[in-house]
């Protein structure tokens, strides 16, 4: 799975930020944050923090292609 599926399908970023995990391991990071085994990442890029970045966020969860990143980019 890429991270472009990943979100595309609904999946949330914040997961990424609990430390060097790769893709294949995000559902079992699901399922422990979902059991309160662990705890939501105590850093967060400001980028996070910005007033698009839920926007943003939204539109990644419609899925997007590496095409519109670009056309976002410019």
């Amino acid at each position: 799975m890429s991270l472009l599926d990943y979100l595309g399908e609904g999946g949330d970023l914040q997961f990424l930020y609990l430390g060097k995990i790769g893709m294949e391991h995000i559902k079992f990071i699901e399922k422990l944050r979902w059991r309160k085994v662990l705890k939501p990442s105590a850093l967060r890029p400001p980028y996070l923090d910005t007033p698009d970045a839920e926007e943003k966020q939204k539109r990644l969860n419609k899925g997007l292609s590496v095409l519109d990143l670009v056309h976002d980019a410019q």
